[in-house]
């Protein structure tokens, strides 16, 4: 008696195997940034082809902060040998069937293929988005510090960025830097009002040295490079800036990009975790002579509450 043929129809394709052979299921890999509703689209798009076709279809999720996204983009773009930074801003759908896609195309795809459409407001992915975010900063306050800067260009706000340190693998360089974000009547020094006065596009941004906010007030204490562990491997690494070993005082850097030859010169106490167009209004501010030609500066620093 021959084997029974079983058919499975995907909207307008259709599939004929055996009871005996296998199908080897589709991965679909959604990766975005959890704040960015086109990810929240095509997670929920992608989690409705896997309850209309479960046998065909496995699904992984990878959302995190934007930052951890540029990685994963660079991954993907030695995987695939492909320019892909400006096509997949904020989602890249990436089918094991197929390669890497954008959103619009996976929606595209959903529709011809898997006969699957969904169509709900904009509002909808927006609280989505607000949700996740707000889920992703507590689920990464469990282990580090999180720390809001306000930054002004030119007397004027260009937003927040937010720093995740990590004071599980630098608990002395982390609460020397926390001390600048308290009140000025912890430390005698604060962040508030510090300027970033060295810019180097392509490469990083750092502040000066805190002034104290009295003549009276001794120098700032000088602390020893604590570790090397935490890498300078992406854009938004924050370490400390020094004249040498041994010499780390409140001015610290942010990269515009992954700085393999600072990993064992600086001491990294954390990256950023939000404020990705913020680090990208600073990277174009003009300089003469890495100087920066307009004022740059911190209005307000605090640690973060979610």
């Amino acid at each position: 008696m021959p084997p029974t043929a079983v058919t499975l129809k995907h909207a307008s394709q259709t599939v004929i195997t055996q009871h005996s052979q296998t199908i080897a299921p589709v991965l679909v890999t959604i990766t975005g940034i959890v704040k960015d509703e086109r990810f929240q689209e095509a997670q929920v798009l992608a989690q409705s082809i896997l309850a209309k076709y479960p046998r065909l279809v496995t699904l992984k999720i990878e959302g995190d902060d934007p930052f951890a996204y540029q990685v994963k983009l660079a991954q993907l773009k030695k995987k695939y040998s492909r320019v892909i930074d400006s096509l997949y801003p904020g989602c890249i759908i990436e089918v094991s069937s197929h390669g890497i896609m954008t959103v619009e195309e996976f929606v595209t795809k959903a529709k011809d293929q898997y006969g699957v459409e969904i169509l709900q407001p904009a509002a909808v992915y927006k609280t989505m988005s607000d949700t996740a975010h707000n889920e992703l900063l507590r689920s990464k306050k469990t282990d580090s510090r999180l720390v809001s800067m306000q930054i002004k260009v030119s007397g004027v706000s260009v937003g927040q960025i937010l720093i995740q340190l990590f004071h599980t693998v630098c608990p002395k360089t982390v609460a020397h830097f926390l001390n600048f974000v308290k009140t000025p009547a912890k430390s005698g020094f604060t962040y508030n009002g510090c300027k970033f006065d060295r810019l180097v596009q392509n490469g990083w941004i750092e502040t000066r040295d805190i002034e104290p906010l009295h003549k009276s007030t001794e120098a700032e204490e000088c602390i020893a490079d604590e570790n090397f562990v935490i890498k300078h491997d992406r854009r938004g690494v924050v370490s400390m800036v020094n004249s040498g070993p041994n010499t780390n005082r409140s001015a610290f850097m942010i990269t515009f990009k992954a700085m393999p030859f600072f990993d064992y010169k600086y001491v990294a106490i954390g990256h950023l975790i939000d404020g990705d167009k913020v680090l990208d209004a600073l990277e174009i501010v003009p300089t003469l002579f890495e100087k920066p030609e307009v004022d740059i500066e911190i209005e307000g620093c605090c640690l973060f509450e979610n």
